[in-house]
């Protein structure tokens, strides 16, 4: 079962996927690092700045995951969007011409 964390002061998620030992990890991006076991399966995400996109699709596509572990995660982050920093209400917003 897919469990989360949250650091308030380093501003850092964690998703526990697994419980096995962490081998090794592999950074996705500047803030996104995933822990991978000996087999190269998902251990756990740790998100630094979660309220930005991250790249949940790209960790599923690149790394083992189990099927049921992915649509677990697909559910919590359904949509990238809803991880970026809203508009400030206050700015205009852009028109397209």
């Amino acid at each position: 079962m897919i469990r989360q964390s949250y650091d308030l002061t380093a501003n850092a998620l964690y998703i526990t996927v697994t419980d096995r030992n962490i081998a090794r990890t592999a950074e996705v991006d500047t803030g996104t690092l995933v822990d991978l076991d000996a087999t190269g399966s998902i251990v756990g995400i740790e998100v630094i700045a979660p309220e930005r996109c991250w790249p949940l699709a790209e960790i599923l596509d690149r790394f083992d995951v189990a099927a049921e572990d992915a649509e677990q995660l697909r559910a919590y982050f359904r949509h990238p969007t809803q991880l970026a920093v809203p508009a400030h209400p206050a700015l205009p917003v852009p028109v397209a011409v």
